[in-house]
C-alpha cells in the first residue's frame, strides 16, 4: 500500500465526519440512529460492490489498486455512512418543504458532488467510463432511498413503540 493524499483526505473526512456526528445534538431515538448508520453502511458497500468490482461493472477504483483495502472500509463504513446520515438528519430536523427542501435535497447532491471532485483530484478515484454526470444521477436516487429509508424507519420506531407487549 502506497500511503499518500489520498489516505489523508480519507482520514481527514473520518475525523471530521465522527467530530460532527459527536458534537451534533441527538435527534433520532438510539435505535432508530442505529438502523440507519446500518442502512448507510449497507447501501455504501452494495453501491460500490456493484459499480466498482469487476462485476458486474468496474467503472472505478478506489485508492491505490483495484483490490478492497483497509482505507476502502472507512470510506464505506464510515465517511459515506455519517455522510447519508447528517443528510437525513438535517432533513428531518428541519422538516423543510417545497423550494426549500429541493434548495436543499440539490445541496446535498452537489456537496457530494464537491467532495467527489476532491476525492477525484487527490487520487481517491480512478475512473474508468465514469464521470461526475453519472454522480450526480446516482445521488439523486440515493438521497431518494435515504429519504424512503428514513420515512419507513420513522414509522416503524413509532409503530414498535406503541405497541404494547404481549406478555402485559
Amino acid at each position: 500500500m502506497n500511503f499518500d493524499e489520498n489516505e489523508w483526505w480519507v482520514i481527514a473526512g473520518f475525523c471530521l465526519l465522527l467530530s460532527l456526528f459527536l458534537i451534533v445534538p441527538r435527534h433520532f431515538p438510539p435505535v432508530l440512529t442505529f438502523l440507519l448508520l446500518l442502512f448507510n453502511a449497507h447501501l455504501a458497500i452494495m453501491i460500490d460492490f456493484i459499480l466498482a468490482s469487476n462485476f458486474p461493472f468496474n467503472f472505478y477504483d478506489a485508492l491505490d489498486n483495484e483490490k478492497y483495502e483497509f482505507f476502502d472500509i472507512i470510506m464505506d463504513m464510515f465517511n459515506y455512512t455519517l455522510i447519508g446520515y447528517f443528510f437525513m438528519y438535517c432533513y428531518d430536523k428541519w422538516k423543510l418543504r417545497g423550494f426549500l427542501w429541493v434548495l436543499h435535497f440539490f445541496a446535498w447532491i452537489g456537496l457530494s458532488l464537491l467532495l467527489e471532485w476532491i476525492s477525484h483530484q487527490l487520487h481517491v478515484y480512478h475512473y474508468h467510463n465514469w464521470h461526475l454526470g453519472y454522480s450526480a444521477v446516482a445521488y439523486f436516487f440515493i438521497f431518494i432511498i435515504y429519504i424512503i429509508y428514513l420515512k419507513i424507519g420513522k414509522l416503524a420506531y413509532k409503530h414498535f413503540k406503541e405497541t404494547k407487549p404481549m406478555n402485559e
